[in-house]
């Protein structure tokens, strides 16, 4: 599977889960008009540039993740 910003895609939702985040409200935070998007990116496809550094934010990630 794809990994982005240094941590596997399967770990997104996790992640999600615990900053107790729908993926609605991520959604919303970026802009995005629904949660496919993220439940995409929870799937295995990759996040793209301009969305890393928020979910970084979002989810409480340590930004050695950052690309």
């Amino acid at each position: 599977m794809n990994s982005i910003f240094g941590i596997k895609n399967e770990k997104l939702e996790r992640a999600r889960r615990k900053a107790n985040l729908s993926r609605r409200d991520v959604a919303t935070e970026l802009g995005l008009l629904d949660s496919t998007s993220i439940r995409d990116w929870e799937w295995g496809l990759v996040v793209p540039e301009k969305h890393r550094k928020k979910l970084i934010e979002l989810y409480g990630l340590d930004k050695k993740y950052d690309c």
